[in-house]
């Protein structure tokens, strides 16, 4: 059950991330074709949210599966579909489609950027690879330096690595940017 509702909590955050993209896209885009375009981009994203909510993990899969047949390089459809392999646990496809992703989204994505190499970071972790580990964390604090929970876990595989000045460093960070966030 939590397992579900971390998923459909992760969909919702996508989707209004989506939302959000979608609306700064818009205003940035100076020709009708590339609005048109974007809207089309939007509008599937949307659908696959959509599609995952109603019709389960299935049709959701087929459906990012289908896009990235259709358009390789497509990062949103990346990141979502390896996001799906991640909570289903299948950690080797997820990883490859997080490389994909971090090649293919552009480079004003931060949070998805960011999002996509934490999880690289804690596939890694959970293989034991934990350089591999802190050099994904990094690039994902890099991307979005104000997420404290990105200290704590960088803080936690310098802990794991016995670098116990850097990890009390990060989680000083972390303290710091969580009291900042709560008032």
């Amino acid at each position: 059950m939590q397992k579900k509702t971390l998923t459909y909590i992760l969909l919702a955050l996508l989707l209004v991330i989506i939302v959000v993209l979608y609306n700064a896209k818009l205003r940035s885009s100076s020709n009708e074709e590339q609005r048109s375009k974007e809207q089309q981009e939007y509008f599937d994203n949307v659908q696959a949210a959509i599609d995952y909510e109603n019709k389960g993990l299935e049709k959701t899969t087929y459906n990012l599966l289908k896009e990235l047949k259709e358009h390789p390089h497509n990062g949103y459809a990346s990141h979502y579909l390896a996001v799906l392999y991640y909570t289903s646990e299948d950690y080797d496809d997820a990883e490859l489609l997080f490389d994909r992703c971090i090649e293919d989204l552009p480079y004003y994505e931060h949070e998805l950027l960011s999002s996509s190499y934490h999880l690289k970071a804690a596939i890694s972790f959970m293989h034991e690879e934990d350089e591999d580990a802190l050099s994904y964390i990094t690039s994902a604090i890099n991307e979005t330096p104000d997420n404290f929970r990105l200290y704590e876990r960088r803080a936690s595989i310098y802990k794991q690595l016995g670098d116990s000045v850097s990890a009390k460093s990060d989680f000083e960070i972390a303290e710091k940017l969580k009291s900042a966030e709560a008032e």
